[in-house]
């Protein structure tokens, strides 16, 4: 699943929710994990922008844009 970690500023909020986005949450990558095992699932991986860069764009990318994105992997 993909998470936040902060709020987007006003102005980004109002353009997702006027696409249907709306952000309505955000979470620590703790909280993320908690709220997932109470549900019965396992994270297996959590990684966020400076991860993918590392991983595939040899640092090459600019993530400042997106430090606020998480991607978790879960299995029940």
């Amino acid at each position: 699943m993909n998470y936040h970690t902060s709020r987007r500023g006003l102005l980004a909020q109002l353009i997702f929710r006027l696409i249907g986005e709306p952000q309505i949450s955000a979470w620590t990558p703790a909280e993320m994990a908690a709220d997932l095992h109470a549900a019965g699932f396992a994270v297996r991986e959590d990684s966020g922008m400076a991860d993918w860069n590392e991983r595939f764009a040899q640092r090459h990318a600019s993530v400042d844009r997106g430090q606020h994105m998480r991607i978790g992997v879960a299995r029940k």
